[in-house]
């Protein structure tokens, strides 16, 4: 099988999940039948590269990196325009906006991402997204699950040094990180943005490889 051979090869990473003291709890082993599995609304398994270029792609409105059409571009703007507006989700706990599909203007991407940014997160570890104001696709994928809040501070950090690092800081938005952030994939009011509990920002390296990003 591909997931013995990916898993001999140390292919498939692991994810880790720690306990609200920031103390390893246990690693996720990950099966067969679980990559194996077919699970609407989860369950996508991939690297960033494979992940970036379906974001890169519904940016270009459908279009392939060899500008062969997959979509239509009114497909796109369905699916990614905002059609679940300012319902509470009960799971998350939160008022947050939805696409079919996509998160829409979500508090993790950060304090310059436009209104119009939208994506999708995984499993407290991961998130890609694409601005169609600022023309940025960007994955960023992790192998820790420290907590659903500090993982939601964590992606609205790193997202916002993106931004910053392309030079595309924003004075229309607002920069103010507080608030309960919404849950995996959904997003709380821009201006109700996560905060750590001191107040305090966090180090962030600023290496390239915590994430791959592209300006298209």
């Amino acid at each position: 099988l591909t997931f013995d051979r990916y898993q001999r090869e140390k292919r498939i990473g692991e994810l880790f999940t720690f306990n609200s003291k920031g103390k390893l709890a246990n690693g996720w082993q990950i099966t067969a039948e679980q990559v194996m599995a077919c699970v609407p609304g989860t369950n996508g398994r991939g690297p960033a590269c494979q992940w970036l270029s379906l974001f890169k792609m519904l940016l270009r409105e459908g279009k392939g990196p060899n500008g062969v059409e997959l979509l239509k571009p009114n497909t796109v703007r369905r699916f990614t325009a905002a059609t679940r507006i300012g319902m509470y989700d009960e799971i998350q706990g939160v008022h947050c906006d939805w696409s079919l599909g996509f998160f829409v203007n979500a508090a993790m991407v950060g304090s310059h991402a436009s209104p119009e940014c939208f994506g999708h997160g995984g499993s407290q570890s991961s998130m890609g997204f694409s601005d169609p104001v600022h023309k940025v696709s960007a994955v960023i994928i992790t192998n820790g699950r420290p907590g659903p809040q500090k993982h939601y501070e964590r992606m609205a950090r790193i997202s916002t040094l993106i931004f910053e690092e392309l030079g595309l800081k924003s004075s229309k938005l607002t920069s103010k990180l507080g608030g309960k952030l919404a849950g995996e994939g959904v997003q709380g009011d821009r201006t109700d943005k996560p905060r750590s509990s001191t107040g305090a920002q966090p180090e962030i390296a600023r290496s390239k490889s915590m994430h791959e990003l592209y300006k298209v």
